[in-house]
């Protein structure tokens, strides 16, 4: 509100390296996660990190602390770039001599931040540390070797009802992005409530489904296979890694020794050795033969007929 927003600027521990983050109502943006203490919400005030500011410093100082003290092998950062949220991407206190809505300029603070971030990937690949982190930096060029990330597409997958659809998933522009660098997106988490979990074998197939759709994999969040009598129905996560992709398209994922899709096609599958075809729906493998394999002179052609958006074929 306006006197909190007040409050802040007055006390302006921020202004001098980084900035806070205010709407067009001139009002200070804030974060709200739900706590662990039952009815509360703590409340993160959101900045924009700039080099040499202060959260570089901060997250610097914590990555040395946890690396050279504490001795972990890795890091990870969450909403790495300023895209995660709606109320962060876009600062009207400043102006970044570019943007503009077409009536008031304000600061891009996806492109603003980008030094910040290189900064971070640079420091941690000079000490050969890995780094995971919850959104991409954009630029393909500063991305390093030791750097993976994914994306939250189960937001997206919840709030439009998908586990309850047999047919064709909606599109997904936060799961898309993934396609400049790791295609991968966090599963349905156990801790999201609502109807999902009356089925949830099926629910985890089909946000997988979705994910596909969308050129993604489905990787593990918080999830639990609580049913040892439905085995066969989770067997199907045991075959999505280890994955490198090389092509990605529209229900499937094309990697150097694995195939994997939602829908019936027609392709070459380049390698020597004679694929094996595994083939899954909500009930766990089924055995029906829904492929046709023929040698060619490089690799092999198949012709894979199966349901579309309701099984997944994994080719190895």
């Amino acid at each position: 509100n306006e006197q909190e927003s007040h409050l802040i600027k007055e006390s302006g521990y921020w202004q001098d390296s980084d900035y806070i983050i205010t709407s067009k109502e001139n009002l200070v943006a804030e974060i709200q996660y739900y706590s662990l203490e039952e009815g509360s919400i703590e409340i993160s005030l959101a900045v924009i990190p700039k080099s040499n500011g202060l959260q570089e410093k901060y997250i610097t100082e914590q990555i040395e602390f946890l690396t050279k003290e504490v001795g972990l092998d890795g890091v990870y950062l969450d909403q790495f770039n300023q895209n995660v949220h709606y109320l962060q991407r876009s600062s009207y206190g400043s102006w970044d001599g570019i943007s503009f809505d077409g009536r008031r300029k304000y600061e891009d603070t996806l492109l603003t931040t980008l030094s910040f971030q290189k900064n971070i990937l640079n420091q941690l690949s000079n000490e050969a540390i890995p780094i995971i982190t919850n959104t991409s930096i954009i630029s393909v060029n500063d991305s390093k070797l030791n750097h993976q990330y994914f994306y939250e597409g189960f937001g997206e997958f919840h709030a439009l009802n998908e586990w309850k659809k047999n047919s064709k998933p909606s599109s997904s522009f936060l799961v898309s992005k993934g396609h400049f660098h790791n295609p991968v997106s966090l599963g349905i988490p156990d801790w999201l409530e609502g109807d999902w979990k009356k089925d949830y074998a099926k629910a985890l197939f089909r946000n997988l489904i979705f994910y596909l759709r969308n050129g993604s994999l489905f990787y593990h969040n918080q999830t639990f296979f609580n049913e040892p009598e439905k085995e066969n129905l989770y067997e199907i996560y045991n075959y999505l890694f280890p994955m490198r992709p090389k092509e990605l398209g529209m229900g499937w994922i094309l990697g150097e020794k694995k195939y994997i899709s939602t829908v019936s096609r027609t392709f070459t599958w380049p390698n020597e050795k004679k694929p094996e075809i595994l083939i899954f729906n909500e009930e766990g493998i089924k055995n029906q033969q829904y492929f046709i394999i023929e040698k060619q002179d490089k690799g092999w052609s198949i012709e894979l007929e199966i349901h579309d958006w309701n099984e997944v074929a994994v080719i190895l």
